[in-house]
């Protein structure tokens, strides 16, 4: 069965213009991440520059250690310190939603950690 001119010409159009729509597909899923990564670099870089931030962030990974308070957070500390020994039992009476007011006179990183988490979520 012979090829005319013609229907040469029909499906080598259908090859380009299938080659075409995969090159524009890939460019276009290339283009979603590229954005995707470039929105988690801003909230990256919004969250390295602010203490709080990290010091929150800090809190929820840590399991133990010394902790750098933020200076906003510094007046909750008796004497001005600047270090607090980081538990994670505390941290979370800290966040329970059962806490009562008089637990936190107990323990100055009560009243911390109860801060930190509202400046992480907002």
């Amino acid at each position: 069965m012979p090829i005319d001119g013609a229907t040469a010409i029909a499906y080598t159009g259908a090859c380009v213009g299938l080659v075409g729509g995969g090159v524009a597909l890939f460019n276009a899923r290339k283009a979603v991440c590229w954005k995707r990564a470039e929105l988690a670099n801003t909230y990256m870089m919004d969250f390295n520059n602010n203490p709080e931030l990290v010091f929150a962030g800090r809190c929820l990974d840590w399991q133990r250690g010394k902790l750098i308070v933020p200076e906003s957070l510094q007046p909750y500390l008796p004497e001005g310190e600047k270090l607090i020994d980081h538990d994670r039992r505390v941290y979370a009476i800290a966040v329970s939603p059962f806490l009562q007011v008089g637990e936190m006179d107990n323990d100055p990183r009560v009243q911390i950690y109860r801060t930190s988490p509202d400046m992480f979520l907002s």
